[in-house]
């Protein structure tokens, strides 16, 4: 049996961060969901569309790590000195 890679989340969200940002100015919680692999963007798509209510259900991840790959987020927002802004 193979030992498992150990998970670098921090590493995974900072790239995604960071290719948000270069791509479009500004980072969502979503990018990252995306970024990680978490979210497939065919779902964000149905989403977006109404055709799928909460975006949670399609996560086939803890809710922990997601809580995790958040506040890693946040903490990135913080340090980038970028403000935070409320979409509908």
């Amino acid at each position: 049996m193979k030992p498992q890679k150990p998970d670098n989340l921090e590493a995974r969200v900072t790239k995604a961060f960071d290719e948000a940002l270069k791509a479009k100015g500004y980072v969502a919680p979503i990018d990252v969901l995306v970024g990680i692999g978490w979210l497939p963007p065919s779902v964000v798509a149905e989403w977006k569309t109404r055709r799928i209510p909460h975006l949670e259900a399609a996560l086939q991840v803890n809710p922990s790590r997601v809580s995790q790959a958040m506040a890693l987020l946040h903490k990135l927002a913080e340090t980038g000195r970028l403000a935070p802004f409320e979409t509908t």
